[in-house]
């Protein structure tokens, strides 16, 4: 950041009026949107160091950690956000954003039983079915595939993400060897995204341990066509192709 951009920030802060919050709300919206996380994550400090119980702030900063990939960091002032809530801090931060974003943060290092903890205070503050279809996922990922089917059929009777949901219980379908019933779920996938390479290769792996190795093998070149270098795809291609 310019030092001298630092400093007249510095004196918005300082001013802790609702003009120089707005001009500090619509700077580090704009950062994040052009996805400039590093910048918009100095202002946030700034802005913390002076104000550090604002909720909307600190869950701006978090999901700014996300997108950097510093999840300890998101995951910390995620954790600050969920105490302060818990406190009954005004805030336009529900705890549906607070308790999901945490959820995906846990997801994405792979602490799925903590994620499923998230998602299931997210679902049961507010009935979300995005909440409710990771709450699947994260049961899935620790093989309670029951729980978890309940949650995908859930998602799939109410519309939401068609795509993901219908993969998802594809992948319970294909664990408990019930291939048509999986191949009906992912094919309503591929219908709503047909760019999709996991898709494909999904449903290569479901036509490949049914033995149809010849369409096996046209849905894991089809993945390829999309992802070149797709190593599962690479590799289940030569075996169908060894099937034939």
């Amino acid at each position: 950041m310019n030092f001298l951009v630092r400093i007249f920030f510095k004196f918005i802060v300082s001013l802790n009026n609702e003009k120089a919050i707005l001009t500090i709300l619509e700077l580090t919206k704009y950062l994040d949107n052009i996805g400039k996380f590093k910048d918009s994550i100095l202002y946030y400090n700034i802005y913390l160091n002076k104000f550090p119980d604002d909720v909307q702030i600190l869950y701006r900063r978090g999901l700014a950690f996300y997108s950097t990939l510093e999840y300890e960091k998101a995951l910390y002032d995620l954790t600050r956000c969920a105490d302060l809530e818990m406190k009954k801090h005004n805030s336009i931060i529900t705890k549906e954003h607070i308790y999901t974003t945490r959820g995906l943060i846990y997801m994405k290092m792979n602490l799925f039983d903590k994620g499923f903890q998230d998602f299931d205070l997210a679902y049961n503050n507010s009935n979300s079915m995005k909440a409710l279809l990771h709450r699947g996922i994260c049961s899935f990922e620790l093989k309670n595939f029951d729980s978890a089917l309940t949650d995908f059929n859930k998602t799939i009777d109410s519309g939401y993400n068609s795509e993901l949901s219908f993969s998802s219980r594809a992948s319970i379908y294909f664990m408990k060897k019930d291939f048509k019933s999986a191949l009906q779920d992912i094919n309503q996938s591929i219908s709503f995204e047909k760019e999709n390479p996991d898709s494909y290769y999904q449903r290569g792996l479901i036509y490949f341990y049914e033995g149809s190795f010849e369409k096996a093998l046209i849905d894991f070149q089809k993945t390829l066509k999309l992802e070149k270098n797709h190593k599962l795809a690479e590799k289940y291609k030569k075996l169908s192709l060894e099937n034939l």
